[in-house]
C-alpha cells in the first residue's frame, strides 16, 4: 500500500437571505514520511505551544488537523505565542492545513482543549 494523505471536505451554506453555496474538494498527497503524532494541549490566555515537537524535531511537520474541544472557549492559533493567530477556533470547530513550523494557541480568557493531528509528508 502505498503512503499518502487523502484529504476532503464540504461545505454548504444557506445565508438568511436565501443564498446558497456549496463547495467541496478533495486531494491525495504522496507521504514521503513516516511520522504520525496526535494529541491534546491545554490553551490558555498566555499563550501554549501545541506539543508536537517530536515530529518537529524529525522534519517538516506537514499536514495539521486541529478542533476546539471546548464548548465555551474560543481558541486561536497562530506562529507566535500571542500574536500572528491566523487561525480562529470556536467551540467544537476544526481546521486542516500544511504547517511548516511552530505553532502556539491562545485564548481571550479561559482554557480551550486543543486536539491536534500531525502529519509528516
Amino acid at each position: 500500500m502505498a503512503k499518502e494523505i487523502t484529504a476532503s471536505v464540504a461545505l454548504s451554506v444557506v445565508s438568511a437571505l436565501g443564498i446558497k453555496a456549496d463547495r467541496s474538494d478533495s486531494a491525495s498527497i504522496d507521504m514521503s514520511g513516516d511520522s504520525i503524532h496526535h494529541g491534546i494541549t491545554s490553551v490558555g490566555d498566555s499563550g501554549t505551544a501545541l506539543e508536537h515537537a517530536e515530529l518537529l524535531a524529525e522534519g517538516t511537520v506537514g499536514w495539521v488537523f486541529l478542533k476546539n474541544l471546548s464548548t465555551t472557549v474560543t481558541a486561536t492559533i497562530g506562529t507566535h505565542v500571542t500574536s500572528n493567530h491566523a487561525i480562529q477556533l470556536k467551540p467544537g470547530e476544526f481546521a486542516l492545513f500544511r504547517a511548516n513550523g511552530d505553532l502556539f494557541g491562545d485564548t481571550a480568557s479561559g482554557t480551550a482543549l486543543i486536539e491536534w493531528l500531525t502529519i509528516e509528508d
